[in-house]
């Protein structure tokens, strides 16, 4: 009997003839692609030890063996705008400006901020009351949405948090909005946004 293709790869990328089903076979190939069943390899790496991957670039996770004709998602809704990114002398007055400026837009509006920057500035006017804005720290976000966020200083958000969990304090804030999301900041942004 001849063999598959899966075997003619495997032996040619592993420097023999040939291989069998049920062999432990440590080959190289140009390119391996994953779908649905990656958590699969993932729990195996895991359990061997494995901690990253030998070449990234040879791996290709593709969704379409569950939905072959759905599009790739993007991060922000359909229809909503891109993130803005403000910088700002006074970020938390920055904040507020912004605030008033969305009021007009329908929906939910939020201010999420470190917990040191928060009873900085008191805003004025009637717009912020709790039926309208709410300011609040990563924390008190958890599990919420809104349609509206205005993430005030992203590394003092990372600084602050507890515990080392700076960054999954700054992905919850950063992930609360719908529709718009700002992002004030005086400080220079963590490098792990891609933004610097």
């Amino acid at each position: 009997m001849g063999f598959t293709i899966a075997e003619k790869i495997l032996a040619a990328k592993s420097g023999r003839t040939s291989v069998r089903p049920g062999e432990i076979v440590d080959a190289y190939p140009d390119l391996v692609m994953s779908h649905t069943a990656t958590w699969r390899s993932v729990s195996v790496m895991q359990k061997v030890g494995a901690t990253k991957l030998y070449d990234p670039d040879r791996l290709a996770v593709v969704l379409d063996h569950i939905a072959p004709d759905v599009q790739a998602p993007v991060a922000y809704r359909s229809g909503a705008q891109r993130p803005r990114i403000v910088r700002a002398e006074s970020p938390l007055a920055a904040a507020y400006e912004e605030a008033a400026a969305l009021a007009e837009a329908e929906g939910l509006l939020a201010i999420i901020a470190p917990s040191s920057l928060r009873g900085d500035a008191e805003p004025s006017g009637s717009l912020f009351d709790d039926t309208r804005v709410s300011v609040l720290t990563p924390r008190e976000a958890k599990g919420m949405e809104f349609d509206h966020v205005i993430v005030v200083e992203p590394a003092q958000i990372v600084e602050e948090a507890a515990g080392g969990q700076g960054l999954r304090e700054l992905y919850v804030a950063l992930t609360r909005p719908t529709t718009t999301l700002v992002v004030v900041h005086g400080r220079p942004l963590p490098g792990e946004l891609g933004l610097a």
